[in-house]
């Protein structure tokens, strides 16, 4: 087993530019960046198209393939979605024109159950789902075709669960018993066993990613999305949510810390945890999620963000605009479920309803007008593909 008690010397890709940090400009004594949550920045606007190349995909529709959710997959052929009602698997080429599609969705020995989701091998061409029900993986070709399954180790049930190399997934394991630290665990591409586990300690108490709220006799439970691995162009980030910092890890499992945050969430009361968003040519971009939510107004989890400027080593609270829209529509590029963990490139879904809406209203231009001047109200959406400079 290792831990992070001691960390090697390697560099992630992803804060070489931050290394001639200095202690007057958010970083400690060891050169990490160091992001203080509560400290009021002064704001700075910019355009989504400074910071990135944008790409509009209109997704084509038919009655075998209708989109929801969140691509599961951007591979270097393929947009994959899993349909979360009809468990259909689609392919879309990356011109959004449909390929092909399978459903293998049932209580069968080699079906998987509803809401499971998917991650593609791009190197095997096989697709994973992680059905959580049944603690399963199953293993299928593009046709659909069923290869194989793992059965993971007794009562284990992986949320978040994403390939690590060519033998192991890496698989985060929430412990519900508070006095037993959660765990990165890896697990045998061949047989579903643990073959190795990392451990990152809490710096205070133990967080937990849920806000109870009595109701007479019974406790009810929210929670905000969490993510405690995160895919990026240079590897891999362990966000353990009671730690104040935040880490990389190389291919051999060892622990790289990146940056820090300050007050710690232990201190705080509610606790703002810290979270990284991107990591562009001239800027870093965090941001901060306030684990407080109100019962009465059905409201909570307020998210603040955070950009750390490289050239000035000088901190601002960002104000991100898509300049495809006249009226220059704020947007958030930031928090997305999926990146193609290859090159710095994300993917929103734009809803239909609201494009023909703002078409109407003459607020688009562009190839955005164009794509938007095409679309029928019962459409699939339109894939925002956004590439950090």
């Amino acid at each position: 087993m290792k831990t992070p008690s001691t960390y090697p010397l390697f560099l992630l890709i992803i804060l070489l530019a931050l290394s001639g940090c200095n202690s007057k400009n958010g970083s400690d004594e060891t050169g990490l960046l160091v992001v203080d949550v509560e400290k009021k920045h002064p704001s700075k606007r910019l355009s989504l198209q400074e910071i990135a190349y944008v790409e509009y995909i209109p997704l084509e529709t038919s009655e075998d393939f209708l989109w929801t959710g969140t691509p599961d997959a951007f591979t270097n052929q393929y947009i994959i979605n899993k349909n979360l009602t009809a468990g259909t698997i689609m392919f879309f080429d990356k011109k959004g024109k449909t390929s092909h599609s399978f459903n293998r969705q049932g209580n069968g020995a080699e079906e998987y159950a509803p809401y499971s989701p998917v991650l593609f091998d791009e190197e095997h061409q096989e697709v994973i789902v992680n059905d959580v029900r049944k603690a399963k993986l199953y293993i299928y070709d593009l046709q659909g075709r069923f290869k194989r399954n793992l059965n993971f180790p007794e009562g284990k049930y992986y949320n978040h669960l994403v390939s690590f190399d060519d033998n192991s997934y890496i698989a985060y394991n929430m412990e519900y018993d508070d006095a037993k630290p959660n765990t990165y665990q890896f697990l045998s591409k061949e047989t579903g066993e643990i073959v190795d586990e990392i451990v990152i300690p809490a710096t205070g108490e133990k967080i937990s990613e849920f806000v109870k709220i009595p109701r007479g006799d019974f406790t009810v439970m929210f929670t905000f999305q969490t993510y405690p691995i995160i895919t990026t162009s240079s590897g891999l980030i362990l966000h353990e949510l009671s730690n104040d910092t935040i880490f990389g890890i190389n291919t051999s499992k060892e622990l790289q810390p990146l940056y820090i945050q300050t007050p710690s969430r232990a201190s705080m009361d509610p606790q703002l945890i810290l979270y990284p968003a991107a990591n562009t040519r001239d800027h870093l971009f965090f941001y901060t999620v306030e684990k407080k939510f109100d019962d009465n107004t059905r409201k909570g989890f307020e998210e603040k963000y955070i950009m750390y400027e490289k050239n000035t080593k000088a901190f601002f609270e960002p104000e991100i605009y898509n300049a495809d829209y006249v009226s220059e529509k704020v947007v958030n590029p930031f928090i997305t479920t999926f990146s193609d963990g290859k090159s710095m490139t994300y993917v929103k879904v734009l809803n239909t309803i609201d494009l023909i809406e703002s078409y109407e209203k003459g607020d688009l231009k562009g190839e955005l007008k164009e794509i938007a001047s095409r679309l029928d109200e019962e459409d699939n959406p339109v894939l925002m593909v956004i590439t950090y400079k």
